[in-house]
């Protein structure tokens, strides 16, 4: 189907235009009419119109003028003219304004349907021949983005180490010189064969996890990115859970150096690689780490009315989805649990032992009123704050 829009300033010729042929047989849609050039323009920014058919003389603005706007504007639309006047120096501007044909009036229907026909293989024509071109810088944006990876991949694995001579590649594939420094972190996985099949993906993913990211570079099991500058922890290891998450296979994270000189950039990926090595070597203690690490900091924190699971685990640099999985599979509750079981328990010695206020108790052991306070207290033990401390204080008042 062909969007077809005719511009007359006459109604009676707009009118005529629209009953001379049969609009919807020939481009699959009825005829749009504009009664001026400033509203075909109108029309023309909201809708596609693949055929524009214009008077030549209209006020304010001729048939030439609207013609010339919307090549500007639109070049692959169609225009054709129509004219009272066989006057040569129209016919020229026309043809200088890249109108597609220039009819005559009175026009007879079988000339207008002829030069409509004609006007839809030139838009069949134009299509193809943008799809070519769009292929073809596909195409070549494609090789572009490989020989720049292939770059990448001599840089990282010490190929190339003399940094003018690197900087001459970069200036020959019109890569900014301006790059240094660089930050690298590295991914391994011990299943080369999924990193392999997930490849375009991963990249795609890559460059919307990270800040100040340049590239990914693929070298055998590992995964290479390369970055502007450090990002924090928890962003790194939520990249390796959200790998997991997605393509459905594990990766181990090493940071590497940040560097200035490119031609050392092989030794900061090395760096990463040792690191992954030895942060392995340390994963099967990394549960009872994490745990003993979140309990002192709640021991210590315990006051903090804001204090939560978001805020351990963005202090160990992991995930609060990874964070509460371990310390449930290690303590066999909750952290949530842990806190307020801690938190009571805190409460309890603080009646039992000391003379302060059930309004100070309440604010040492984090919670942010005295009636929560005394819910949540009563909820676990069934007694509210002062009934346990009658009961049970060993204080001397």
């Amino acid at each position: 189907m062909y969007k077809t829009l005719f511009v007359d300033d006459e109604r009676l010729i707009r009118e005529g235009i629209s009953n001379l042929i049969d609009w919807e047989r020939i481009t699959g849609q009825e005829l749009t009419l504009a009664e001026n050039a400033k509203v075909a323009l109108k029309y023309l920014e909201h809708e596609k119109y693949e055929i524009v058919i214009s008077d030549i003389y209209m006020q304010d603005m001729n048939g030439i003028e609207l013609a010339k706007c919307i090549k500007g504007k639109w070049p692959d639309v169609v225009v054709i003219l129509l004219s009272a006047y066989e006057d040569f120096d129209y016919a020229r501007k026309a043809i200088e304004a890249g109108v597609f044909k220039y009819l005559l009036k009175p026009v007879i229907p079988e000339e207008l349907e002829d030069a409509v026909n004609e006007a839809i293989s030139q838009v069949k024509i134009n299509e193809e021949t943008k799809k070519r071109i769009d292929h073809s810088q596909e195409v070549l944006e494609d090789y572009r983005r490989e020989l720049k990876k292939n770059l990448w991949k001599d840089i990282l694995s010490g190929n190339m180490r003399n940094e003018d001579e690197i900087f001459e590649r970069f200036e020959k594939m019109n890569m900014s010189k301006n790059i240094s420094p660089i930050y690298v972190v590295v991914y391994k996985t011990d299943d080369e064969s999924m990193l392999y099949q997930n490849q375009v993906a991963i990249d795609k993913v890559v460059s919307s996890c990270f800040e100040g990211y340049i590239d990914t570079v693929f070298m055998d099991n590992y995964i290479v990115i390369l970055l502007k500058k450090e990002n924090a922890k928890s962003v790194l290891y939520a990249f390796g859970d959200l790998v997991k998450e997605m393509f459905h296979f594990e990766v181990y994270m090493g940071e590497g150096k940040t560097v200035k000189d490119l031609s050392t950039l092989h030794m900061s990926v090395e760096s990463a690689k040792y690191n992954i090595q030895k942060n392995r070597a340390n994963k099967k203690d990394e549960p009872t780490q994490i745990v003993l690490a979140a309990v002192e900091m709640i021991r210590k924190e315990i006051e903090n009315v804001d204090f939560n699971i978001n805020t351990i685990a963005n202090a160990l640099y992991l995930t609060p989805a990874y964070f509460s999985r371990v310390f449930k599979r290690k303590m066999g509750m909750t952290c949530i649990d842990f806190i307020k079981n801690y938190r009571i328990n805190l409460a309890k010695e603080l009646l039992q032992n000391t003379d302060l206020s059930i309004q100070q108790i309440s604010e040492k052991t984090g919670y942010a009123t005295v009636y929560y306070f005394s819910q949540q207290f009563k909820q676990v033990t069934g007694e509210s704050p002062g009934s346990f401390r009658k009961k049970r204080q060993k204080f001397d008042v």
